[in-house]
């Protein structure tokens, strides 16, 4: 009979940090890679535009009356476009702390100016009247007004022969017009910043399983 014996010549916490630190060097290789960022920006950007679409101004008769704006699914599909355009990662250096990595991958879509939003052509509209001709700033509006008076002393009467949008026209009332409650927002309350935070169990979910195929 033949005993073989066998030393190890590292203590099994040497070992777990030599492993750690191999998949350390691994991500940071992988991760890292302009590709597998560029794959990861695509991933989640495509995650956060479905979640737009998911947001109840999504084809909202309601809100196309109430802002005038007559082709509204065009262009809330192009303000879609522009904020998932903006999605931007910035990817740490991993590295070992203790027993565990250490690391982050940061997200950004739609700097809180929504400089690029509200610049974009679709985002305003002119209108000519007796009194002259009136830019009107709806997505302006939509994004940041909040539950403000904009149009003091007039509200919204149905008159479809008289409307731009075939239903509704501002009119002269003792009460003044804001973007309707249900859809009104601010900076940092809004369709878009509701539809990325809505989106982040899915976007967590995309970046956990991009590493677990890395490592």
């Amino acid at each position: 009979m033949i005993v073989l014996s066998m030393t190890l010549k590292e203590t099994e916490q040497e070992i777990g940090e030599k492993i750690l630190k191999s998949i350390c060097k691994h991500l940071n290789k992988t991760i890292a890679n302009g590709q597998m960022r560029a794959d990861l920006t695509g991933r989640i950007a495509d995650a956060i535009r479905i979640s737009l679409y998911q947001q109840p101004e999504e084809g909202s008769e309601k809100l196309r009356t109430h802002l005038g704006v007559d082709d509204f699914v065009g262009a809330m599909h192009k303000i879609y476009d522009v904020v998932a355009g903006s999605t931007k990662i910035v990817v740490s250096f991993f590295r070992t702390a203790g027993n565990a990595i250490q690391g982050y991958v940061k997200i950004t879509a739609s700097p809180s100016s929504y400089y690029h939003e509200l610049q974009a052509d679709f985002a305003k509209y002119t209108y000519e009247n007796a009194g002259g001709t009136h830019v009107i700033p709806w997505l302006e509006w939509l994004l940041l007004r909040g539950d403000e008076p904009i149009i003091l002393d007039y509200t919204v009467k149905h008159w479809p022969k008289r409307s731009r949008t075939q239903d509704l026209v501002m009119r002269r009332s003792t009460r003044s017009w804001s973007v309707p409650p249900e859809f009104s927002g601010v900076a940092d309350n809004n369709f878009i910043t509701r539809a990325i935070n809505a989106a982040v169990p899915e976007i967590e979910k995309i970046i956990a399983d991009e590493v677990r195929r890395k490592i």
